[in-house]
């Protein structure tokens, strides 16, 4: 038995075609056969043998019965329409709308570019009000304008903040070095937290807006004795120092493109305010015309003593030979540890000289409860062409 809708040879009992599912026509029970000429109702047909039969099977018009992949062909096309669907959805949601931002990269920083940050072309961004005050070109002359700066020509007070240090200078005759005559000029150099500029209005009073300065020399104004004790209590500390005239740099006495006068003096921050001894700067002594020191070892045994009275360790180690400076009493931490810290620093009250090379000095000074009025002989050798102390002979005890 064969399928009347594929042709496909069928059971006898088959209902349902196996491979189009179509169900079992009763006519498709007896296929036709065609053997020859003979006619199916000739009795020559009977008595002819099965094998030479030629059995053919009557397929249906190909228009009218499809076969079982062309019937499949509407789902196939459904499904391929339900997934482009589907992909256009998904496309839809993932992309964003127009009024929603796209989604970027979070920066590595986030923090405000600074002052000086560059701009797309290259050049400089413009300077915040703050910075630009500060600011100094390559060649040192200052970005701010001339009604920034400090007019020195007007004896107006103004207060600046910085660290305060002291140093031994060269003055007459030469500005060269103690050592090879000149006299000796202890100064507070007061070197500035912010630079500034000065101006002024005067022509007699020369001043240069253009040019940064970050040191000041300063002095206690009119020679006032708790000033002057302030000065030397407060060296190198962080300090406030209230300025009540200002000058600029005219003769070799001055080291500092501004030379100031200090009316009052303190201390930046109060949480070193344990470490502060406070001190006391006697009178100074007479000490007679000492121009007659120029030129001789004189300069480097007074050099010697005013680095003691400012604890300075460094320039006092300085007026020594080059063998003791290493360890021992000349070292400069030694001086250091040992004058530093005096409520009376040391005074020179005298010096005289005793022969070529050898001067006997006298000195005071209280460190602690115990006070010394004591007297030395400093002898002095010369070492490429600079006098140097060579030794000292203390002949009180201190």
């Amino acid at each position: 038995m064969y399928c009347g809708h594929c042709g496909l040879s069928l059971a006898s009992d088959a209902k349902f075609c196996g491979a189009c599912g179509g169900p079992v026509l009763t006519a498709a029970r007896a296929p036709r056969v065609d053997v020859g000429q003979v006619s199916p109702a000739s009795p020559a047909a009977a008595a002819l043998p099965s094998s030479t039969a030629t059995l053919t099977r009557e397929k249906p018009p190909r228009e009218a019965i499809p076969p079982a992949r062309a019937r499949r062909s509407p789902w196939v096309a459904l499904g391929v329409v339900f997934l482009a669907l589907v992909i256009a959805i998904l496309f839809m949601m993932r992309r964003p709308s127009p009024d929603q931002p796209t989604k970027m990269a979070a920066p590595a920083v986030t923090a405000a570019a600074p002052s000086s940050a560059k701009t797309s072309a290259g050049d400089a961004a413009p300077l915040s009000p703050p910075a630009r005050a500060l600011a100094v070109n390559p060649t040192g002359a200052a970005a701010t304008p001339e009604a920034g700066c400090i007019d020195i020509s007007r004896p107006e007070p103004h207060s600046l903040h910085g660290k305060l240090v002291a140093g031994i200078f060269a003055g007459r005759p030469n500005y060269n070095d103690v050592r090879m005559g000149d006299d000796p000029e202890p100064v507070y150099i007061l070197k500035l937290r912010d630079s500034i500029c000065v101006r002024s209005d005067d022509a007699d009073i020369p001043a240069d807006p253009k040019v940064r300065i970050s040191e000041i020399q300063v002095f206690a104004q009119n020679q006032d004795a708790a000033t002057s004790a302030a000065l030397r209590s407060l060296l190198g500390f962080d300090v406030q120092v209230q300025l009540s005239s200002m000058n600029p740099e005219t003769t070799g006495h001055d080291h500092a493109p501004l030379v100031a006068g200090a009316s009052s003096i303190k201390i930046e921050d109060g949480s070193a305010s344990d470490k502060l001894v406070s001190r006391v700067i006697l009178p100074e002594t007479p000490q007679g015309d000492q121009s007659e020191e120029a030129g001789t070892a004189a300069t480097t045994v007074r050099a010697f003593y005013e680095a003691l009275s400012l604890g300075d360790g460094e320039a006092a180690s300085a007026m020594v030979v080059p063998e003791k400076r290493g360890s021992g009493p000349y070292a400069p931490d030694s001086i250091s540890r040992f004058y530093g810290p005096m409520p009376e620093p040391l005074t020179l009250t005298q010096l005289t000289m005793r022969a070529p090379g050898e001067y006997l000095v006298s000195y005071q000074f209280r460190l602690g409860t115990r006070g010394c009025h004591g007297r030395a002989v400093v002898v002095t050798t010369v070492r490429d062409g600079m006098n140097l102390i060579e030794r000292i002979q203390p002949l009180d005890g201190c």
